[in-house]
């Protein structure tokens, strides 16, 4: 079967993961200090909340996605995530278009946007911090150079992006090593962000964060002009929960992405679960425990009022680069190898987010071209690193594109055309994994054998994995409705929102019509793509 029907008889890839590495894939890709740092830039979209509990809250839909994830990698264990179990249960139409849709939104874009943080924030507020505390102006030039020049800024997240697809091109054992240092040198940074916050107060902070910025803004004028702009209100139960879906969900989604290296994964059944649940735990942990420490020293109402003057783009923000959480954890020390060691954790965080996720978008379109719905060459392996070369340079060059984007049009004015496709690309597998019970009943018993007993247990007669795929299905689509609540509050962002639906449709349009096209010009050349989704691809 799989000689007549797929490209070949084997992929070429190489089963070298572990459950650590799972592990810290999953961290990675959700990211501590980038995703504590994204939190802080995208804290003024929302109404001041309790941002512990937004991410407690946030949970609910997690727990749905490790349940979901761990039993479809484990009943579909190859490369190429959800689009492999989506097209073998639902159909290879409804496969292939949602999958279009979701490599276009997703995978396409979040690499660039993380280029463009490291570019907007996380560079500049190093360099300002260093030079304004080293009395070194010429560093704090960089800084103003970095963020008031849009090609330098280009050429940065350019550099960035070109830098995370060459450790990916490398293959997973290679990547595996490099990912496993740059995570031991992010995971000190962050032990020194918790020590710093520790040994420090909120009026150490104000007197630190006045005399470094001084001639810039100050602390109690940065709060003022919020709240005289409207954009600052008190805490609330009722902005806990506006915030709670959208704003955790743009920092723990992807956390599942390491599936899609699921045909490189040793011991699937047991690698995936463990590597899932572990790096959950850790990281709702460590944004619970960090934010209620920053909200202590740093002040919510500062953090907010930060973040809200600059996504409105409001004259009263006068600091040179985004809101920084590491520029803000670095005024509590006036050592400079300490402060050096702060500020660039978060630069690290947002980069190690690119090799895993350019790993994923690559198997991806490596699955497509192994199904035969694009060009046999995109599933090439290169012999040497046992990687499809030709498939991540498509992901790079895809994001390079969008940080063009990003950088000439702005990151906010296309975030949402990204964060609605995304809920819609996570429901449709959510509803998918729901009906596998039932609509492939034997594969479906055979997978559970593997699993740890949990996994098979019903509720009331109903299979666990149903009931999480239904949670993820609905608790996503509530994310697309809750993404709607910024663009409600904001004037800013309202141009994006019918531009945003016309992406959505006419992705999933554009992936059907060329599904069927291609599945049509197959046919004429002898060869029936239905038989190859009524198979799991070889290994």
């Amino acid at each position: 079967m799989a000689a007549k029907t797929f490209l070949r008889e084997a992929t070429g890839l190489v089963r070298a993961l572990s459950s650590l590495d799972v592990f810290i894939a999953t961290v990675s890709i959700v990211s501590l200090g980038g995703g504590a740092g994204a939190t802080m830039v995208l804290l003024g979209l929302y109404p001041p909340s309790d941002i512990a509990a937004v991410y407690t809250i946030g949970l609910i839909p997690t727990v749905a996605f490790v349940v979901v994830y761990s039993i479809m990698t484990s009943a579909f264990p190859r490369s190429g995530g959800e689009y492999v179990w989506v097209s073998r249960i639902a159909g290879a139409n409804i496969g292939f278009a949602y999958s279009w849709m979701m490599e276009f939104s997703f995978l396409f874009f979040i690499l660039a946007g993380q280029a463009w943080f490291i570019t907007w924030v996380g560079l500049p507020s190093t360099l300002t911090g260093m030079g304004l505390i080293l009395k070194a102006p010429y560093l704090v030039d960089w800084s103003r150079a970095i963020t008031s020049s849009t090609n330098l800024g280009f050429l940065v997240a350019l550099i960035f992006l070109l830098l995370g697809g060459a450790i990916s091109i490398l293959g997973t054992r290679n990547y595996a090593r490099i990912q496993r240092i740059s995570w031991a040198y992010a995971m000190f940074g962050i032990v020194v962000w918790f020590a710093l916050l520790l040994t420090s107060t909120n009026a150490s902070f104000v007197s630190s964060f006045d005399t470094v910025m001084s001639g810039i803004a100050s602390y109690e004028g940065i709060v003022k002009a919020a709240r005289d702009a409207g954009l600052l209100q008190p805490i609330s139960i009722q902005g806990t929960l506006i915030a709670s879906i959208p704003l955790s969900w743009a920092m723990y989604s992807g956390f599942w992405y390491s599936t899609y290296m699921a045909g490189e994964t040793k011991r699937v059944s047991r690698s995936m679960p463990i590597g899932l649940a572990a790096g959950i735990v850790f990281l709702w942990a460590f944004f619970v425990v960090f934010f209620w420490l920053s909200q202590q020293v740093f002040g919510a109402d500062f953090m907010y009022a930060m973040s809200a003057l600059s996504a409105a783009a409001s004259p009263a923000y006068t600091l040179p680069f985004g809101p920084s959480i590491s520029f803000l954890v670095s005024l509590l020390t006036t050592n400079p190898i300490v402060m050096l060691i702060a500020s660039s954790t978060l630069i690290v965080w947002w980069f190690i987010i690119l090799p895993p996720l350019f790993l994923a978008g690559s198997r991806v379109i490596f699955a497509w071209s192994y199904d035969r719905v694009i060009p046999a060459r995109f599933a090439e392996v290169n012999e040497k690193f046992n990687s499809p070369i030709i498939a991540v340079a498509v992901c790079v060059a895809a994001n390079i594109f969008w940080a063009y984007i990003n950088a000439y049009q702005g990151y906010y004015m296309t975030l949402l055309n990204y964060t609605l496709l995304w809920a819609v690309s996570w429901a449709i597998p959510g509803f998918v994994a729901a009906a596998f019970p039932y609509v492939k009943r034997e594969l479906y018993n055979r997978t559970m054998s593997s699993l740890p007993s949990g996994f098979s247990r019903k509720i009331a007669g109903v299979p666990i994995l149903t009931i999480a795929g239904l949670v993820q299905g609905i608790f996503m689509l509530y994310y697309g409705y809750a993404q709607l609540s910024p663009t409600l509050t904001y004037v800013y962002l309202s141009p994006a929102v019918v531009y945003s639906f016309g992406w959505l449709f006419g992705l999933l349009i554009v992936g059907l019509l060329y599904f069927l096209a291609v599945r049509s010009y197959r046919k004429s050349h002898g060869l029936d793509l239905n038989m190859i989704f009524r198979e799991i691809p070889p290994e």
